[in-house]
């Protein structure tokens, strides 16, 4: 993948002849547009200057919001999981469903788009190379979540780890969450149920509390 530096663009003002949007922006505007343009165009094509063009503004307001074109991508690419987190957040009462609505969220919506799955990947090491934690954000206040929800940072990286990997190799959603819930089930003695026509997975099979009292 090349790497493409747009920290400064230099641009007419009367570029194609449009008259500029005179409404501010919103940040939600600018990443629907870099959205819509990545997945059309790919990452080299989707410039500052094409984003600006496809809403009608000047560059100027996309980089009121935004360092560079990489710091913009890492946000769109990151906005896809953005659901997960806030569901894991924002639980009052979170149990197995909870870890089962969250996982399944994950990977639907990281298998809708695993190109840009990947890149968020990417963008995070260049994005963040100056700290220690190369971990897209999104993916570390998700697995936060799970860490609460399952009382251990180290099992709850360890069913991220499985998910992940599974998206990768692209392996279905059933035998993804089956996995998961394997992992759960080796690291504690829980209650397991038939498993005939069995439509949630993880919350028939593995007990929440059972594994709340397991220590970390």
């Amino acid at each position: 993948m090349t790497l493409i530096q747009e920290d400064q663009i230099n641009m007419t003002p009367d570029e194609n002849n449009k008259p500029k949007r005179s409404k501010p922006l919103s940040r939600k505007q600018i990443l629907n547009a870099t959205a819509k343009c990545l997945i059309e165009f790919g990452y080299d094509a989707t410039t500052i200057r094409k984003i600006a063009s496809t809403l009608n503004c000047a560059v100027g307001s996309i980089y009121r919001y935004f360092k560079d074109k990489r710091h913009l991508l890492y946000a769109v690419s990151q906005s896809s999981l953005e659901p997960v987190a806030l569901i894991l957040e924002q639980a009052q009462d979170q149990n197995s469903n909870t870890l089962e609505t969250t996982t399944r969220l994950y990977y639907q919506r990281a298998a809708a788009a695993p190109e840009i799955y990947r890149l968020m990947f990417w963008l995070s090491c260049a994005v963040q190379r100056d700290t220690q934690d190369h971990q897209p954000i999104i993916v570390t206040r998700i697995i936060q979540g799970w860490a609460s929800l399952l009382n251990s940072k180290k099992l709850a990286f360890k069913c991220w780890a499985q998910l992940h990997a599974s998206i990768l190799a692209q392996e279905d959603e059933h035998k993804t969450i089956n996995a998961i819930a394997d992992i759960l089930k080796e690291s504690v003695e829980v209650k397991i149920t038939p498993q005939a026509q069995n439509t949630s997975l993880l919350s028939d099979r593995i007990n929440i509390d059972d594994i709340q009292n397991t220590p970390a």
